[in-house]
């Protein structure tokens, strides 16, 4: 009998303990709060800029300028957060809208990668301000436009440059967004402001 009450004891416990241990993880969680801010500017490149540009964000010179269009994207932010437990997995999504098919290229040393993912498209589904696709070549809704994932702990993290290259690029069209993600759990995302003087 002493036997089955030390269990029953043991497990009770364990069972309090657990249940303590989620209502923590949970408003760990509801407690997280970001504050991203920050400009970008858009601008079209004549041919001296676009061979320049071309040349700095190309890790490899070689190579001609494709032909058309360019528009180099310039975005920095910074973030503010007061919780930074359990967000032991954070990244960063930047959207950068633009319409059409364009070649694109980015810099922001070598901890960033550029595509598509559930998570970004989950993110386009939940702030429904940001531009999708209804339909997408691949089936579905997807971003309209080009996303890049970035770690939080990135030591250049808070800069990307883009440049847009195209038979016609449109500044007007192009924003940009933030969107900040901790263990596949998205926690904000901000439109940066248009800064037209921005270098």
């Amino acid at each position: 009998m002493r036997t089955y009450r030390r269990w029953t004891i043991v497990i009770a416990t364990l069972v309090v303990a657990s249940v303590v241990s989620v209502a923590g993880w949970a408003g760990a969680w509801s407690s997280i709060d970001i504050r991203i801010e920050g400009s970008y500017s858009a601008r079209v490149l004549n041919a001296d800029q676009a061979q320049q540009a071309w040349a700095e964000l190309r890790s490899d010179p070689s190579g001609g300028l494709p032909p058309g269009e360019k528009l180099l994207v310039v975005a920095e932010w910074t973030d503010e957060q007061r919780t930074r437990w359990p967000a032991t997995d954070c990244d960063f999504i930047v959207y950068v809208t633009h319409s059409g098919f364009l070649q694109v290229m980015a810099h922001q040393g070598d901890g960033y990668s550029l595509g598509s993912s559930g998570l970004a498209e989950r993110a386009a589904r939940r702030y429904v301000d940001i531009p999708v696709m209804e339909d997408h070549p691949r089936g579905g809704s997807a971003f309209q436009g080009s996303n890049f994932f970035i770690p939080a702990t990135y030591p250049e993290v808070g800069e990307l440059s883009v440049l847009l290259m195209g038979e016609h690029v449109d500044a007007d069209l192009t924003r940009v967004g933030v969107l900040f993600t901790c263990n596949g759990r998205l926690i904000e995302f901000t439109w940066l402001e248009a800064d037209k003087l921005m270098k």
